[in-house]
């Protein structure tokens, strides 16, 4: 399995590889687009959600937001996501619909191991968070 695979799967991954740098870059490329683009400008902001999401569903984003893939990201429906909010998607997050996210909202999936060794070894592993519908 690649690194990429890895930690979709929730098993020891590393977060250096270029496969995983990678495809930050892409996000942070897309996000810098959808932070500086005039917010009247609905077409290339819809345009960017769908670049950067799993799935888009209706979301209504104010900027700044920010996130580590955002290919990791899927709404189920109708979403408001508020300024400051951070999704650090290394595993999936999954929103239904009607969710509503606060300013300041940081979702993190990515977990540090506590064990010295595998720490030292600079490996990672992620786990999904899913937010149901109506929250």
């Amino acid at each position: 399995m690649t690194q990429w695979e890895n930690m979709l799967a929730g098993e020891f991954f590393s977060p250096k590889v270029f496969e995983i740098g990678g495809k930050r870059v892409v996000c942070q490329r897309l996000l810098h687009t959808l932070q500086n683009c005039d917010p009247g400008n609905r077409e290339l902001t819809e345009d960017v959600k769908r670049q950067l999401f799993c799935e888009s569903g209706e979301t209504l984003l104010t900027t700044p937001f920010f996130c580590e893939f955002g290919c990791n990201i899927s709404f189920g429906g109708f979403a408001v996501i508020n300024y400051n909010v951070t999704f650090v998607d290394y595993a999936p997050i999954r929103a239904g619909k009607e969710t509503y996210f606060a300013p300041g909202v940081v979702l993190n999936t990515l977990c540090l191991p506590l064990d010295p060794d595998v720490r030292e070894k600079g490996l990672a592993f992620a786990k999904p968070i899913v937010i149901e519908d109506d929250v």
